[in-house]
C-alpha cells in the first residue's frame, strides 16, 4: 500500500497516464481496463499488469490532455469515473472486451425473503455482496437469469441496499 493523500495520476498532453507517488514517476498502459470495488480501482493491462488504488491513496487525478482539470479523490466513485471517462477510454473505444472481470453497484430497498434484482449486465455473476450503509449484510443468492438476480434477506429490510455484481463479462 501506498502512504495516505500520495498519489497524483496524471493524464499527460500526449495522452500518456503518469503516476506519482511521494516523487518517484512511472506510467500506466493506455490499453488498460478498469474495475471499480468498494475503496479501491484495479487498473489491469493489456500485458497483465495490475495495479490497485485506494481512495486513501489517490490525492487527486489531474488532466492535462484535453480540457486541464483537477479533481480531488474522496471516494471510489469519483476514482473510477475520472479514470473511466477521461484517461483511458481513448484506448479502449469504451467497450468492455468479452471475458474481463467486472463490476456494477445497484440501489435497491430489500425486505425479508426473496428480492428480485434486475442488473441488466448480460454476463455470468460470480459473486456479489450487499451493504447496509458500510455494513455488509449476510445473504444468500442466485441466479435467475443473464438480467436477473434473486438476494435472499432473512429478515427485517434495508431501505437503499448497495448490492454490488462482480460478473465476467
Amino acid at each position: 500500500m501506498y502512504a495516505p493523500n500520495s498519489i497524483i495520476i496524471t493524464k499527460e498532453a500526449n495522452g500518456n497516464i503518469t503516476v506519482t507517488n511521494e516523487g518517484q514517476p512511472f506510467t500506466l498502459l493506455s490499453q488498460s481496463f478498469l474495475t471499480k470495488q468498494l475503496n479501491s480501482v484495479i487498473i489491469r493491462g493489456t500485458d497483465d499488469s495490475i495495479i490497485e488504488f485506494f481512495v486513501s491513496e489517490v490525492l487527486k487525478v489531474v488532466n492535462d490532455a484535453v480540457s486541464p482539470s483537477e479533481v480531488f479523490i474522496n471516494d471510489a466513485d469519483t476514482l473510477f469515473n475520472e479514470l473511466n471517462d477521461f484517461f483511458f477510454f481513448n484506448a479502449v473505444g469504451n467497450v468492455i472486451p468479452s471475458g474481463a472481470l467486472c463490476s456494477v453497484e445497484i440501489i435497491q430497498t430489500l425486505n425479508g425473503g426473496n428480492n428480485t434484482v434486475t442488473h441488466n449486465i448480460g454476463g455470468q455473476v460470480i459473486g456479489f455482496n450487499v451493504l447496509d450503509g458500510t455494513d455488509f449484510v449476510q445473504t444468500e443468492g442466485n441466479i435467475i437469469d443473464n438480467n436477473n438476480f434473486n438476494v435472499f434477506l432473512s429478515g427485517g429490510s434495508i431501505t437503499n441496499a448497495k448490492i454490488i455484481f462482480i460478473y465476467i463479462k
